[in-house]
């Protein structure tokens, strides 16, 4: 099916926004892809509340809370965060054969129209329709 969603909504998924901010070598694909998505111009990059709450969660074993408060106020300066209800959570367990977190990911992308989605699972969102796919690392395949 020929994805009909803008592609100047960019969804970022969970893993790609962790990778961001988590400090260490083996998330540089993560970390240059947030960089060059905060840097391009006319695109809005999306993310979800979940993703916030997964981020925060994560990053509390690993720095003080300054420093997370920090980089989640870059992502609220940098990308639209979308709210996830009780009404995307019941759509996100219709759709089947996929991972329970992904159809939720996938919701919320719909749920705005993006017409790309980045991730670092590419693999795991083959099936959903109407959005392209990408891994962090094909970032550049993103036009200015």
């Amino acid at each position: 099916m020929k994805n009909l969603n803008d592609k100047n909504k960019i969804f970022v998924d969970t893993n790609v926004l962790v990778g961001s901010f988590i400090q260490d070598a083996t998330h540089e694909d993560e970390k240059r892809c947030w960089k060059y998505l905060c840097s391009v111009t006319g695109k809005r990059i999306y993310v979800s509340s979940l993703s916030v709450a997964q981020l925060v969660s994560v990053l509390q074993k690993k720095m003080p809370n300054s420093e997370i408060v920090r980089h989640v106020k870059t992502i609220l300066s940098k990308a639209i965060v979308i709210d996830f209800t009780e009404k995307d959570i019941v759509a996100s367990l219709h759709i089947d054969g996929h991972d329970l977190e992904d159809n939720m990911q996938y919701v919320l992308s719909q749920k705005m129209k993006c017409g790309i989605i980045i991730t670092q699972n590419k693999k795991d969102y083959v099936n959903y329709l109407n959005i392209d796919v990408i891994k962090a690392k094909e970032h550049r395949s993103i036009n200015q």
